[in-house]
């Protein structure tokens, strides 16, 4: 983990910076489910947007008032192209469909959008890129492939936003507090959180809301942080 000689953050600070992202940010999502009849309709989609840059608003906000704490900053690239993509496609797209799966094996829950079979996979709606309709296994995992990853670019400006503050600062003062493994958990669980109000008018999870926010969603991304936030740790 990166070294500095910068002095110690205090919990109250530590507390102070949390509480000003996820209260920004609960607001936000506050007025997302308000002011639109649907927390999955464009018009929620903006208040959404704004709410994923909040963490890094918030950070630059404290790191202008506090310039001793700039040192802290740990978010360099030093992953390779295939090893973004890996990281930031790939792997969530697969937590995804093993999620789907265990659900659907135990009686949890169906999907709306797919309905497999032996011979392939028939695509009942959704936003794929490749089409919908009845598809082979192989057309099937390119379909997926190339929407991850054109929405995952789509993407990447807001999600920055939210990376520069769990990854690039969080991180590493959790670490210092807790050490690896109880600081990656602890910020996945925050991450989670931070999701909580729209996950639980329905985003994500619009038929088992309230076991998606509490239960599916803080292991998904709980694993998430664990794979995000291995590499940097042990430079």
């Amino acid at each position: 983990m990166h070294q500095n000689q910068t002095p110690a953050v205090t919990n109250q600070w530590l507390y102070l910076y949390g509480g000003s992202i996820f209260l920004i940010s609960w607001a936000l999502q506050g007025l997302a489910i308000a002011t639109t009849s649907d927390i999955n309709s464009d018009a929620a989609e903006l208040w959404l947007v704004g709410t994923m840059l909040v963490p890094a608003f918030v950070t630059i906000g404290f790191l202008v008032m506090n310039k001793s704490l700039r040192g802290r900053i740990l978010w360099k690239p030093t992953r390779n192209i295939f090893g973004l993509v890996l990281a930031a496609v790939l792997v969530p797209t697969l937590i995804a469909f093993v999620v789907l799966a265990i659900l659907q094996h135990f009686g949890y829950g169906v999907s709306g959008w797919f309905t497999f079979a032996t011979s392939g996979v028939n695509i009942s709606g959704g936003p794929y890129l490749l089409g919908s309709g009845q598809q082979s296994w192989a057309l099937f995992a390119l379909n997926i492939l190339v929407t991850a990853i054109f929405y995952s670019f789509l993407n990447a400006i807001p999600a920055a936003g939210e990376e520069f503050a769990w990854r690039g600062f969080l991180q590493g003062l959790l670490v210092e507090r807790f050490g690896t493994l109880k600081a990656l958990t602890l910020l996945g669980f925050i991450w989670s959180m931070w999701h909580l109000p729209a996950q639980l008018a329905g985003y994500n999870y619009p038929e088992y809301p309230i076991v998606g926010s509490l239960l599916i969603s803080p292991l998904e991304l709980i694993a998430t942080s664990f794979f995000f936030g291995l590499g940097d740790t042990e430079k």
